[in-house]
């Protein structure tokens, strides 16, 4: 069983192909539930149809006579886990009201787990490439790679303080709508808008942003459906390419439209009891980590998620260079991770947007592309990525 050959938010299209990539026999009937069961030890698989997608891959091999439950008790999500949940107490623990309400990027920073060129580098992926001097596909592979792997590190964590009952948290969607100001808005004395004088009514509109209400989410996820019908997709996680998403996006924001909705984004809100905070993480009469103990944190972690993503692009150029020789034209694999330069770039990007003193480009990263090419796909361009 080649573990070392799977990477987290790989797609496997059906069981002959995970045992394929694997390198183990096919089974069925107890045997194959017996195999899967095994795996389930090295690996946290979701199913979709016919496909496996890889959602965690155990930095600890769990026990056969322990249960996943009992071994996340135990700590054996531990590599990443075990730095980022005492961060994430020590954030909470400075904040008086006991409640907070962030995008997963922000908690990021908040972390050090990226640094400021991360956020303000997927609000502009072109300026991001320019600066980069590459194409835009390998930027928008890393943002997809990093983002799929931080979320799932980061939910980890929560979910072991959640169960350990520190904090409750829960994913809501936020909407940013448009709505009529009538406190700013003419009207005449029978109530009618006030006609300009080029026949135009004069109407206030202003931009609110609050959580979603039920029929809001319902909009959101017919307009979600409606682009996935369009682009001939069964599932999301089908999506991959940054050119995917833009006509996803795309879709979606033409579905909106005829809706009060201007766009839609995640946070997490979490509220907790200080006093728990507080005796979790056993501080000192400050209630907060050492500044010594914290930067150590935060380096180990910075060192590890640097060290993941290396591995991911290593692994996923292999497996394409594996495909391509294993094809019966040569044709195998995708593109991009053939390219030359796909290891140097994605070292390049994490020099920029992971290490801590990489130089910071936020005024850069908010000018616009001093070149735009000519493109019959305009309809589908993104600047910015959806999470």
């Amino acid at each position: 069983m080649k573990i070392e050959n799977l990477t987290e938010g790989l797609v496997l299209k059906n069981y002959k192909e995970l045992c394929s990539v694997l390198d183990m026999p096919v089974r069925d009937g107890k045997s194959k539930k017996l195999q899967l069961q095994d795996l389930a030890r090295f690996v946290e698989l979701t199913k979709e149809g016919h496909k496996f997608i890889v959602k965690e891959i155990f930095d600890v091999p769990i026990e056969k006579e322990d249960k996943r439950k009992d071994a996340k008790k135990k700590g054996n999500n531990s590599k990443y886990s075990n730095d980022i949940q005492p961060l994430i107490l020590d954030t909470l623990a400075k904040t008086e009201l006991g409640e907070l309400s962030l995008p997963l990027s922000r908690l990021l920073i908040l972390l050090k787990i990226v640094n400021d060129n991360y956020y303000y580098g997927k609000a502009n992926i072109p300026k991001l490439a320019e600066i980069m001097e590459m194409e835009r596909a390998f930027c928008y592979d890393f943002y997809f790679t990093a983002h799929s792997n931080f979320k799932r590190k980061i939910e980890s964590a929560l979910n072991s303080l959640k169960r350990r009952c520190v904090i409750k948290y829960k994913e809501n969607t936020y909407v940013s709508v448009r709505e009529l100001d009538e406190d700013k808005n003419k009207t005449d004395d029978i109530g009618d808008w006030v006609i300009t004088t080029d026949d135009s009514v004069n109407m206030v509109v202003e931009r609110k942003f609050r959580i979603a209400t039920k029929e809001e989410e319902r909009q959101i996820l017919k307009a979600e459906k409606y682009a996935l019908k369009e682009l001939g997709y069964t599932y999301i996680t089908e999506i991959v390419s940054g050119y995917d998403w833009g006509r996803f996006n795309w879709f979606v924001k033409k579905y909106l439209e005829r809706t009060s909705i201007a766009y839609y984004y995640t946070k997490y809100d979490i509220i907790w009891n200080r006093e728990d905070v507080i005796e979790e993480l056993e501080s000192d009469a400050n209630f907060k980590l050492s500044m010594k103990a914290r930067k150590e944190l935060q380096e180990n972690l910075n060192k590890n998620i640097i060290e993941m993503l290396t591995s991911i692009a290593d692994k996923k150029q292999l497996k394409a260079i594996k495909e391509q020789f294993e094809s019966i034209d040569g044709t195998g694999g995708k593109d991009l991770y053939l390219n030359k330069d796909f290891l140097h770039n994605n070292q390049k990007l994490i020099d920029m947007l992971i290490v801590p003193t990489a130089r910071k480009y936020k005024s850069t990263l908010q000018k616009p592309v001093k070149t735009k090419k000519k493109s019959t796909k305009k309809m589908v361009e993104i600047n910015s990525l959806p999470f």
